[in-house]
C-alpha cells in the first residue's frame, strides 16, 4: 500500500518505507474569504471543515493540530472518504478541507484552490510503501500476483480470438504480448 505512515498500533508485521514527508494543508477555493489573508484558528473555526471520517490518519492530524493550536475541530464538520466529493465541497462553498498537500498539489499550482496561509508543518507526516514483513507471506503474494497476469493473459487471449476478423486487432495482439 502507498501511503501516510500507518499508526504503530497498526504496524505489527508490516514494513514501511518511507519515501518522502508531506504536511497537511487548509485548502479552499480561490475565491473564499479567508485565502487572501493570513487566518487565525478561531477565524478558521468559523467555516466549515471537510475531512475523512474518524479514525483515519488524516483525521487525528486533523484533531492534534486544532487541539496544539487551542482549539476544537470546527463544529461544522464535513465527513467524506472521498477526495472527489472533498474537492467539489472545496470548489462550492466556504469548506476548508484538511488534506495532505499532494492531494491538492496541482489544484494549487493551476489557480484552481488556494491554501491558507497558516502554518501546518506539525502535521508532517512519512508517506511511503507499507508490505507485509514476513517473507512467506510476501512469496504467496507474489505467486498470487503471477497467477493473476496469467489468468488476464488468456482472457486477452480468449477475447481476441473471439474477435470478427474484420476488427484490426494489431495494435492489441502488440500489447497482449
Amino acid at each position: 500500500m502507498l501511503g501516510r505512515l500507518p499508526d504503530p498500533v497498526e504496524m505489527f508485521g508490516v514494513s514501511f518505507e518511507a519515501l518522502y514527508t508531506e504536511s497537511m494543508i487548509m485548502a479552499v477555493r480561490p475565491q473564499h474569504p479567508l485565502s487572501k489573508i493570513r487566518p487565525t484558528i478561531s477565524e478558521i473555526a468559523g467555516f466549515p471543515i471537510i475531512l475523512p471520517l474518524s479514525g483515519s490518519s488524516i483525521r487525528q492530524a486533523a484533531e492534534s493540530f486544532f487541539i496544539s493550536a487551542g482549539s476544537a475541530l470546527p463544529r461544522h464538520q464535513i465527513s467524506t472518504l472521498s477526495e472527489a466529493v472533498a474537492r467539489s465541497l472545496m470548489h462550492q462553498s466556504d469548506g476548508i478541507w484538511f488534506t495532505p498537500y499532494g492531494v491538492v498539489a496541482s489544484d494549487v499550482a493551476e489557480g484552481v484552490a488556494a491554501q491558507l496561509q497558516i502554518d501546518t508543518r506539525s502535521t508532517n507526516s512519512a508517506v511511503g510503501l507499507s508490505s507485509l514483513s514476513e517473507g512467506p507471506s510476501r512469496k504467496l503474494v507474489g505467486l498470487f500476483a503471477d497467477r493473476i497476469r496469467a489468468l488476464a493473459a488468456q482472457m486477452r487471449t480468449q477475447r481476441l480470438d473471439s474477435q470478427v476478423p474484420e476488427i484490426d486487432n494489431s495494435p492489441f495482439l502488440t500489447l497482449a504480448k
